[in-house]
């Protein structure tokens, strides 16, 4: 299959297209969740002013499949077999695809000792599908933090590694394991997750940790500013967490207010 038939310049609007039919996933696919792949899909019968097909579904189901075939077949009158060819074929390269940036992602988000650096008080995150790449100042307590785990816990680390490593953040072996291995992807959020739960109960994820730092930095800073340090790559993503101060203010205006 030529890879001209399948366009992902715009993560946002995959395109695939043969010699009958053109078919767009619209805003693209999530990459979590392997065990189903939930798009809109636009179909369109090319060199044909009959209007296309939108519709969304789970492409794993096949009820839901067989479902979108019949509707397509009857409102672009074209044989269901051309159809469900050209459904299968976009989901083999959909496949790839996904996994293609679920490898670039686990990349990307790495960090690598190189970019720590104490004189420079810095340290670069990779950007990824979503997000942007940006380097993000770093304040004395964390570089402190930082340095004595780079020259010491780190250093114990390595002694469970098969090889050298550049990665910055390193995982214990497996259980029943005496070495580890694989790319260095990191499987320590349960269990840093019950260890944080410990001191602060009402801890409930790191997503919920991102969204109270990117609360506080839009009191600190404007809204291009902290869009930058967030990594959004559009604005309306920062916008959405000043619907956090206005419920904070709500909060104080409760509980402070005289009547």
């Amino acid at each position: 299959m030529s890879a001209k038939k399948f366009n992902t310049l715009n993560p946002e609007s995959l395109i695939y297209q043969n010699e009958i039919l053109k078919l767009t996933v619209l805003g693209g696919i999530k990459l979590e969740g392997l065990d189903r792949m939930r798009s809109t899909l636009k179909i369109e019968l090319k060199n044909s002013s009959v209007p296309p097909v939108r519709h969304n579904l789970d492409l794993y189901n096949d009820t839901q499949t067989e479902k979108l075939i019949r509707k397509t077949a009857e409102k672009l009158e074209i044989g269901t077999s051309v159809i469900a060819a050209s459904l299968s074929e976009l989901i083999e390269q959909l496949e790839a695809y996904r996994l293609d940036q679920i490898k670039k992602s686990e990349a990307d988000s790495q960090i690598i000792t190189k970019v720590l650096s104490a004189q420079e008080r810095q340290i670069y995150i990779g950007g990824s599908r979503k997000s942007n790449e940006r380097t993000l100042e770093l304040k004395s307590n964390q570089i402190i933090e930082l340095m004595e785990y780079q020259y010491t816990t780190r250093n114990e680390l390595l002694k469970y590694r098969e090889a050298e490593t550049d990665l910055l953040f390193l995982s214990t072996p497996t259980a029943g394991k005496l070495k580890a291995t694989g790319s260095g992807k990191l499987d320590i959020w349960k269990s840093l997750r019950n260890d944080i739960r410990k001191y602060n109960p009402k801890f409930i994820n790191f997503k919920q940790v991102r969204t109270s730092v990117i609360t506080h930095w839009l009191k600190q800073y404007n809204l291009r500013q902290v869009q930058q340090m967030a990594g959004h790559r559009y604005v309306s993503s920062t916008e959405a967490y000043l619907v956090n101060q206005t419920e904070d203010l709500q909060k104080d205006i409760d509980e402070f207010h005289p009547f």
